[in-house]
């Protein structure tokens, strides 16, 4: 397994898991939130499956998805097709592209290809924690393992 395989098998053992969570969800705790001005439940769950790294690191391009949606049908089916379009921009990755040093001054940030998809990983791991804690407070009971090898 080369580098890229690797980081795109360890970001899809937790985005199988983020997708997972979302089917266990009610349809009416779409717009669950925990306290006054938290992102709901559906927010929450569009932003970690947020792909402005990927892009960055094919790309070089610091672009962000704008999503609507209205329905848990709705975010589930966002969330899909970021997943299709990570794993497509995984296939397309090259060595070149993980050490290639790009950098984003708003953040402060300057870091080769690897290290943004390793952090791109980390914020949907972050998140997907949160939406745990949200789905036992929307009383979900049967929780998925936090993390999936299979």
């Amino acid at each position: 397994m080369n580098r890229v395989e690797m980081l795109q098998a360890g970001w899809m053992a937790h985005r199988r898991v983020l997708l997972d969570l979302l089917d266990r969800i009610p349809e009416d705790q779409v717009n669950f939130t925990p306290w006054d001005g938290a992102m709901s439940l559906g927010a929450l769950a569009v932003h970690a499956a947020d792909d402005f790294f990927y892009h960055f690191v094919k790309t070089g391009e610091m672009v962000r998805s704008t999503s609507e949606w209205t329905t848990l049908a709705d975010v589930k089916k966002i969330v899909k097709d970021r997943t299709d379009n990570i794993n497509a921009i995984f296939a397309s990755l090259t060595e070149a592209d993980l050490d290639k040093v790009l950098e984003i001054p708003q953040m402060n940030m300057k870091f080769p290809g690897a290290v943004y998809l390793a952090t791109a990983k980390d914020h949907e791991v972050h998140h997907k924690g949160q939406l745990f804690v949200y789905a036992r407070m929307a009383g979900v009971k049967d929780m998925p393992f936090f993390v999936s090898r299979g």
